[in-house]
């Protein structure tokens, strides 16, 4: 059976200038980003291309967080982010902040909790951030 997965970014999006600009303003290097316009990449072949809609800065957690619960990959995206927290109040005033999860349930004996401490909390509330999770339950019914 696979494992459950947890991934969680912290998204920018709805700005109008280049991820190149935002990376400046923060003062930090993304893990990735792209450009309104730009296609998607895709390993399934399509008859027709996917365009962005919209510009896109995004932080993954450390490797070695990756594999973590919620609280844990949060942490180490804040660790990453560090003293720099306070450059987000100079974004652009549309810019949208989500820090995004994503739990994708394969075995149902083992649920992954959902948990965010206080630290965690003040500090999306400081850099204006939405918090979104998204749960996948991919299990397979029990044959009748």
């Amino acid at each position: 059976m696979k494992q459950n997965e947890i991934t969680v970014e912290l998204l920018i999006t709805d700005f109008q200038c280049s991820p190149e600009e935002i990376s400046k303003i923060l003062d930090l290097s993304p893990s990735g980003g792209w450009e309104k316009g730009d296609i998607v990449e895709s390993v399934v072949p399509r008859s027709r291309k996917i365009i962005r809609k919209e510009n896109c800065w995004f932080l993954e957690p450390k490797p070695e967080s990756k594999n973590g619960s919620i609280e844990e990959q949060s942490k180490s995206i804040f660790q990453i982010i560090g003293s720099k927290i306070k450059n987000f109040k100079n974004l652009p005033l549309n810019a949208y902040i989500e820090l995004s999860c994503c739990m994708y349930i394969y075995d149902q004996n083992i649920m992954p909790e959902i948990h965010l401490n206080n630290k965690i909390t003040k500090n999306l509330a400081l850099i204006n951030s939405e918090f979104d999770l998204d749960l996948y339950c991919l299990t397979q019914l029990p044959k009748k």
